[in-house]
């Protein structure tokens, strides 16, 4: 992480601020020595001995053209480092399009792209960054898969492409997840796993109008089990989210 924020600094080119010299001090021949008394005690450490900054003294406009340079999944790292990166992190669109969840008896995993390349996370945290579409993310426990997922779905700038979330186990939690969070923006939803009931109160958690497509499918073939029993389905066809979609598959 250190090395990457060290590149990126290296490639806006920061720098300190110059060192001063008096026009009528030459620090070669001269022998007045009242011309250093120009020099104030206030003002020589930092005309003298400026550092450059840290990233808690960079302005946010710095720290904008920092996370410019930074992919999608990096941004999420990085972010940890400081409340300031932080802040400038999360006021910008985290450049995901596509994030699909999977939590199953064996398995959370976290597979996201950005519009150019895939990545994935491993258990330690490690990033790696490639092309094929089988690459995964994959998490030891829930909440670890639910830590990332916040970072990119809580983000008020997000505008995704397509969100996949099937479950198998866990429905609860990840229902609960969502009860904190901001409506989230996407154009296409797909949802698996869930009993009806959590479908709906899931589906009113995303933005009307931007969502255009929802994806039933999964829930085609489950008429009159414990999935779908004892619930309307005109609380669903009510829905603005539903009203507004331009396509149902």
């Amino acid at each position: 992480m250190a090395d990457k924020l060290a590149n990126v600094l290296d490639s806006i080119k920061i720098s300190s601020a110059p060192t001063l010299i008096p026009d009528n001090l030459d620090p070669i021949n001269s022998s007045d020595d009242s011309s250093l008394s120009d020099l104030s005690m206030e003002t020589a450490p930092e005309t003298f001995f400026s550092e450059p900054p840290t990233l808690s003294d960079m302005s946010m406009e710095v720290l904008g053209k920092i996370v410019e340079n930074l992919d999608p999944f990096n941004r999420l790292s990085v972010r940890k480092v400081c409340r300031k990166l932080r802040d400038a992190i999360d006021s910008t669109d985290p450049g995901f399009k596509t994030v699909e969840v999977r939590v199953t008896d064996d398995m959370c995993l976290l597979w996201a792209n950005s519009q150019s390349s895939f990545y994935s996370m491993t258990v330690s945290g490690g990033i790696i960054k490639g092309t094929k579409r089988s690459e995964k993310s994959e998490f030891t426990s829930l909440n670890g898969l639910l830590d990332e997922l916040a970072v990119v779905l809580k983000n008020p700038r997000l505008q995704l492409d397509k969100l996949v979330i099937y479950a198998t186990m866990e429905q609860g939690n990840i229902v609960k997840w969502f009860e904190a969070s901001n409506p989230i923006h996407t154009k296409m939803l797909k949802l698996s796993g869930f009993e009806l009931s959590d479908f709906i109160f899931l589906l009113s958690r995303f933005k009307p109008g931007v969502l255009e497509e929802i994806d039933i499918s999964w829930y085609l073939h489950l008429a009159n089990t414990p999935f779908t029993r004892n619930y309307r389905l005109t609380d669903l066809f009510e829905m603005e989210q539903w009203k507004q979609a331009k396509s149902i598959i």
